[in-house]
């Protein structure tokens, strides 16, 4: 748990000052806390939290540069056992003295470390301590004599008396966590109730708490201050008579109606209306509420919105949206129209041509023509103008091909297996236009002589793409006939408009001919008009 404040933040200091003074009267064994940056903490006096640290070392040791490296050494060697250790850990000072730290945790975090030490595990060697006083020039009586002050323990005596520091430091981290836990939930719950008091003072509408009893008896017994901005009201007002007064007329009794019947069944309400504001103008509000309980009294809350922009635009848009659903109407009308026109003009001009090559390439072009102003005919019926039912358009397809080239239904029979697809108009126009090439195909070269036989058509989705399979049993291709490499404007088509619908073409020549052609339907590119 990493801490956001200083654990002097979350701990009071007074108090482990008094478990440390009162460890070191039974023990003499002195103590102090520091941070991990080797830090010692302060209690409220500004005083060390520490007790019984030794003259020998805060008078001499920690005064003279080099003697305190040994010191800041000592802290440092310390700290990195902890790390390793996970325990306490002691070590000699290159000063001379013992020192002993203890890790402090905060849900295994380490935080803190309460140090110990100062004092020998056997008879300290003086020679040792005379030459260090004449090496740092420390005045070796004085400092002989703060080292006679520091105790002697055995190694025995220590391991009991750190058994005593060992839970300390565990009282030390249970406590900080506690005050943790306190002040997080405290800055929660202020955080919470600043929240709240934002929204409600900055949501676009008022929020209101609305008693209803089983009696019937409506009261609104809270209304947000934005109720005065809304709707000119002072918050000591009678608001459930003049919220029902500002209704407009024709909103009234359909409105509170509508609300009775969500009070009386205790739902959830949402309905809007238009209100009279105190300048006279007329305004969309919408009403919003959820039951919180239900006992005696049903209990609702909600907020009162001005939506007022939101009709306006909306209205505007279903203007729009209706003006433009008219406008594309009449574009495929119009479409259709004109290809029914060139339609009727190679039928025109069919009629005064005796060449059957040139009145073959006529025919098979009025059926194209026709393939496309079907799926116009087909979206200018349709209530979605932008996507074709490719079942119906199949349908009127096959009809008008069936009647162009004359076939009796009973000779060629139709076998269609297609799901109910819809298509936008960039696939529909080159899938049409395919599939009016190879029922065409098979209608005039896979039944010669009026033989019988059956035409099959299959489309389905397969995977993230479609398949569609055009099949007949007729008299099948010519075997020298490569049809991805032929000089036929029909079967370039198809392959041309394959490509287009990111598609493949396989042709099986076994038993008459199997088109089977998988195809991607394409994403709506919209079409930019360039500006000079």
């Amino acid at each position: 748990m990493p801490l956001t404040l200083s654990l002097e933040d979350y701990l009071d200091m007074d108090v482990i000052q008094d478990l440390m003074q009162s460890f070191y009267e039974i023990t003499s064994l002195p103590s102090i806390l520091l941070d991990r940056n080797g830090n010692i903490f302060k209690n409220s006096k500004g005083r060390i939290v520490g007790v019984g640290w030794q003259e020998i070392c805060y008078n001499f040791h920690r005064k003279h540069p080099t003697t305190l490296k040994r010191c800041i050494k000592s802290d440092t060697v310390l700290t990195e056992k902890i790390k390793q250790d996970k325990c306490y850990s002691s070590y000699k000072c290159l000063n001379g003295l013992v020192d002993m730290a203890l890790p402090v945790y905060i849900q295994k975090e380490h935080v803190a470390n309460l140090f110990t030490g100062q004092f020998f595990l056997e008879k300290p060697d003086r020679e040792f301590f005379k030459k260090q006083a004449r090496e740092y020039g420390f005045p070796q009586d004085e400092y002989l004599e703060a080292l006679d002050k520091v105790p002697v323990f055995t190694e025995e005596y220590v391991e009991n008396r750190v058994l005593f520091l060992k839970k300390l430091a565990v009282i030390i981290g249970e406590m900080a966590l506690k005050s943790i836990k306190l002040q997080e939930n405290n800055l929660k719950l202020q955080e919470s109730e600043n929240r709240l008091r934002s929204i409600l003072n900055n949501l676009p509408g008022a929020v209101f708490e609305l008693k209803a009893k089983k009696d019937g008896f409506r009261d609104v017994s809270y209304i947000g201050p934005r109720i005065q901005e809304m709707f000119g009201f002072e918050l000591d007002q009678d608001i459930n008579r003049d919220i029902t007064r500002q209704l407009y007329p024709e909103d009234r009794e359909s409105f509170i109606i509508s609300i009775d019947q969500s009070l009386s069944n205790a739902r959830p309400f949402n309905y809007e209306a238009r209100f009279i504001t105190p300048s006279g103008d007329v305004r969309w509000f919408q009403v919003i509420s959820t039951p919180v309980h239900s006992d005696e009294d049903l209990l609702y809350h909600g907020v009162i919105l001005d939506v007022h922009d939101r009709k306006s635009a909306e209205e505007i848009l279903e203007k729009s949206l209706q003006e433009k659903k008219l406008l594309l109407q009449e574009i495929h009308h119009r479409v259709k129209n004109n290809l029914q026109i060139i339609s009727s003009l190679m039928n025109l001009q069919a009629m005064e041509i005796d060449d059957e090559k040139t009145l073959k390439f006529i025919r098979d072009s009025q059926n194209r023509v026709k393939s496309m102003a079907i799926i116009h005919e087909k979206l200018y019926e349709s209530s979605d103008l932008s996507r074709i039912s490719f079942k119906g358009y199949l349908h009127n397809l096959l009809s008008y091909l069936y009647d162009s080239y004359t076939i009796h239904p009973g000779r060629v029979k139709l076998k269609p297996v297609v799901n109910d697809f819809s298509f936008n108009i960039d696939t529909a126009i080159p899938l049409g236009l395919i599939i009016n090439e190879l029922i065409s195909n098979s209608l005039k070269y896979a039944f010669p002589d009026k033989r019988e036989g059956e035409l099959f058509i299959h489309l389905e989705k397969a995977g993230e793409k479609f398949k569609l399979v055009v099949a007949d049993d007729g008299i099948g291709f010519p075997d020298n006939v490569d049809f991805e490499n032929t000089t036929t404007l029909g079967l370039q088509l198809v392959n041309k408009l394959t490509q287009q619908l990111d598609g493949s073409i396989t042709l099986d020549n076994k038993k008459g001919s199997k088109f089977t052609i998988k195809f991607s339907e394409l994403e709506y590119r919209e079409r930019l008009v360039g500006t000079d």
